[in-house]
C-alpha cells in the first residue's frame, strides 16, 4: 500500500506493508494529504516502511532506521520528512519559530527547543489567533512574507495538563499505540484555525521567548539588533544565505516591532501578547 503527501509543493510517497501504518502517519499528516494524481512523480521524495519484529524505514532504497518501537518508527519519519523538507526550501529563510496571526499580520515567536514555543502557541490559538506554524517560520526574502507551514503541534505530556478542552479549535490525535514512556503528543490544528496555506501574510511583531518558571511573566521592547542576532541563532539555514542572511533579517526588523517575553504562566503570557496586538 502506499500513502501521498505534498508538503509545501514538495510530493512526498511512503509505501508499507502495514495499512495500520499509513493510517497512523496519515492521522499525523492528515493536513499534509493528498492523490498520486496530485504529485509530481518524477520529483517525488520516496518512503518505504516496513512493520515487523523490528521495523525499518528506507529511504531512496537505503535502510535510514531501524526499530522494535513501533511509535519511534513514527517519530523518526516524521522527523526525517522535516528535515528533507527544509533542505528543500533552501530559497527561503528559515527560522526555528512559532508563527500566529491575527487581523491578516503575522506574529513571529524565535526560540530554541524548549522554550514554550508550542505551548504557547496552542494557547493562542485558543484565544483566537491563526496558525500558521509551531516550528518553521518560512519566510520569502524577497516579499519577507511569512508561509503557513500547518504541522502538528507535537506537545509534550507535561502541557496537556493546561488546556481543559483542545475543541473546537484543535483536537488530540488518538495514539493508541503510544506507550507510557512516550512523551510527545500530536495536536490536530482544525481547518478553522489555521491561516490558508497559499496565503503568505506579513509580518507585523517579533517576540523573542523563553519559559521561565522562576521570573514572572514580563514583555519588554527590544532593540532590533538584539532581535537580528537572536534570530540567527535561530536560523535553519543562516549558514546558506551568509550576509545576505542577515541583509533580510535588517529588512524583516525594520518592518516590525520587537519584544522579549519571559513567562512563567502560560494565561498571563497570552494577555501580555493580546495587549500589543
Amino acid at each position: 500500500m502506499e500513502a501521498y503527501f505534498k508538503i509545501f509543493n514538495i510530493p512526498i510517497s511512503i509505501k508499507s506493508n502495514s495499512p495500520q501504518f499509513l493510517e497512523d502517519f496519515g492521522n499525523i499528516f492528515y493536513y499534509f494529504k493528498t492523490t498520486k494524481s496530485n504529485v509530481d512523480l518524477g520529483n517525488i521524495i520516496p518512503f518505504h516502511v516496513s512493520i515487523d519484529h523490528v521495523s525499518t524505514i528506507a529511504y531512496n532504497n537505503y535502510i535510514v532506521y531501524k526499530s522494535s518501537n513501533y511509535h519511534y518508527i513514527i517519530e523518526y519519519l516524521e522527523y526525517k520528512i522535516y528535515d528533507l523538507v527544509i533542505d528543500k526550501l533552501s530559497d527561503h529563510y528559515l527560522i526555528h519559530a512559532g508563527v500566529i496571526a491575527y487581523n491578516n499580520e503575522a506574529t513571529l515567536l524565535p526560540a530554541k527547543s524548549g522554550s514554550g514555543k508550542t505551548t504557547l502557541v496552542a494557547g493562542l490559538i485558543k484565544k483566537g489567533f491563526r496558525y500558521l506554524s509551531d516550528e518553521i517560520a518560512i519566510i520569502d526574502p524577497q516579499t519577507l512574507k511569512a508561509y503557513p507551514f500547518p504541522k502538528p503541534l507535537n506537545m509534550k505530556k507535561g502541557s496537556l495538563s493546561l488546556f481543559k478542552d483542545f475543541e473546537p479549535e484543535m483536537r488530540l490525535i488518538n495514539e493508541n499505540y503510544m506507550n507510557i514512556q512516550d512523551k510527545i503528543h500530536h495536536i490536530f490544528v482544525n481547518n478553522c484555525s489555521i491561516h490558508p496555506t497559499n496565503k503568505p501574510i506579513p509580518l507585523k511583531n517579533i517576540i523573542l521567548i523563553q519559559y521561565n518558571p522562576s521570573i514572572n511573566c514580563k514583555l519588554m521592547p527590544i532593540s532590533r539588533a538584539s532581535a537580528i542576532f537572536e534570530m540567527a541563532r535561530c536560523s535553519f539555514n543562516q549558514y546558506r544565505f551568509r550576509e545576505k542572511g542577515i541583509n533580510i533579517l535588517y529588512d524583516l526588523v525594520k518592518e516590525c516591532q520587537c519584544y522579549y517575553l519571559c513567562f512563567n504562566q502560560l494565561s498571563e503570557a497570552i494577555n501580555l501578547i493580546n495587549d500589543i496586538l
